[in-house]
């Protein structure tokens, strides 16, 4: 069949794709989703921080929690297969076309990710899209990636799944429905043959898009597949400086006032988090700050008389600049600290060590900190984790408290 006639086609069917997206809706609606936050982690050292964007099987139709889905399976497959941590952060919804993950893509802040990571479903195939405007999807994807982040990560692309048994289609439809995810597929990989930094990866015919959705071990194997084809990449990678968060921004800043109003209804899971933090690292003081346009505002304190500093006090400015946790052994011999209040006067800081926190679209809130009026010789590596993983406990609650913002506004 030529590409003429199979376009045509395609845009015969529509009104008949149409009613099967409806019956598909309908079946989609009695399945298990997560409705955990968009993010999987898997600890350990000089964690790698990939971005999912798509629709199709990274919306995780079939099982509770994004940790079962695509975000957990290639967490943990990539942690299995570079022996370092892995952060996996998640944008995705079932309706979204090539051109939808594109706008998406612009939107993101590519540049704090060691890679991004495209998952297709049968958006563009089920909407009966001609192979040109399947064609303009794909240099849209690639132009966002190109244009936000391209100099800095991998782009991987996962191809269309099997639509052997797509939902809501059956007889002929459904046979030219598997045809042209093929189709589709052949234009994908035609298409960014020569495209330098992009990698698409191959999917078996075992995973196909049913209506039932996907069981774990399914998430299991596209995160195995995934972690496979872009471990070579993140392993050269890992060698290179520690990436920069860009710098608090004032608008931000002020945004962030607003958050410590807000994250006084969370007061007892923080306090829990620096209860644990001055206790794992056998220090008197522990913090979870957040960064305001003038004063560095402790949420949540242990061993600590005050409730803010001002900024131009704060250690924690330096931490929300990194990937990895900012470790100050001796800040009396850091040129960065050594004139620093906390330090010359009555507190007498000596160590800090501090793990960033974000906010949901990647700005910079503050960080969660360890202080110690004893300087230290290092720290170890399950410190190094300990301190992370509850960061991320902390920026969990961070996020909560944005969506309380954003529902009262």
């Amino acid at each position: 069949m030529t590409t003429d006639l199979a376009d045509a086609m395609a845009v015969s069917l529509r009104p008949v794709l149409r009613a099967a997206d409806v019956l598909a809706g309908d079946a989609r609606s009695a399945l298990p989703r997560p409705t955990d936050a968009p993010r999987a982690v898997a600890d350990g050292p000089t964690a790698d921080r990939i971005l999912v964007v798509g629709s199709g099987p990274a919306v995780g139709w079939g099982v509770v929690s994004h940790e079962l889905g695509v975000p957990g399976a290639l967490a943990r497959s990539l942690r299995a297969a570079s022996g370092r941590g892995a952060l996996v952060d998640l944008k995705a919804d079932e309706r979204w076309s090539a051109h939808d993950i594109a706008d998406r893509l612009r939107q993101a802040s590519l540049g704090r990710y060691d890679a991004a990571v495209v998952v297709l479903g049968d958006t563009d195939v089920l909407a009966g899209q001609t192979s040109r405007a399947w064609r303009d999807g794909l240099h849209e994807l690639l132009a966002a990636w190109r244009e936000t982040g391209g100099a800095a990560s991998h782009l991987l692309i996962v191809e269309i799944p099997r639509l052997d048994a797509a939902p809501g289609l059956q007889g002929a439809v459904q046979s030219w429905a598997a045809r042209r995810a093929q189709e589709f597929n052949a234009i994908l990989h035609e298409r960014v043959a020569s495209e330098p930094g992009v990698t698409v990866v191959r999917l078996p015919e075992t995973l196909a898009l049913r209506p039932d959705g996907w069981a774990r071990g399914d998430y299991a194997f596209l995160g195995t597949l995934i972690a496979a084809a872009l471990v070579d990449e993140l392993d050269l990678a890992a060698g290179e400086p520690v990436q920069r968060r860009p710098a608090l921004e004032s608008a931000d800043a002020a945004r962030n006032e607003l958050l410590v109003l807000s994250l006084a209804e969370h007061r007892a899971r923080l306090e829990w988090i620096v209860t644990v933090a001055a206790s794992a690292f056998k220090a008197p003081t522990a913090l979870v700050t957040v960064l305001g346009p003038d004063r560095q505002w402790h949420v949540a304190r242990i061993g600590y008389p005050s409730e803010s500093l001002p900024i131009e006090d704060s250690f924690c400015l330096y931490a929300v600049e990194l990937d990895e946790p900012l470790i100050v052994l001796d800040a009396s011999g850091d040129p960065r600290f050594a004139g620093n209040p906390l330090v010359t006067g009555p507190t007498g800081v000596r160590f800090y060590a501090g793990a960033a926190i974000e906010g949901a679209d990647g700005r910079p809130v503050g960080a969660l900190c360890v202080l110690d009026r004893e300087a230290r010789a290092g720290v170890t590596a399950a410190e190094r984790t300990l301190l992370l993983s509850l960061a991320r406990r902390a920026q969990d609650v961070v996020w909560a408290a944005e969506r309380e913002l954003a529902i009262a506004s």
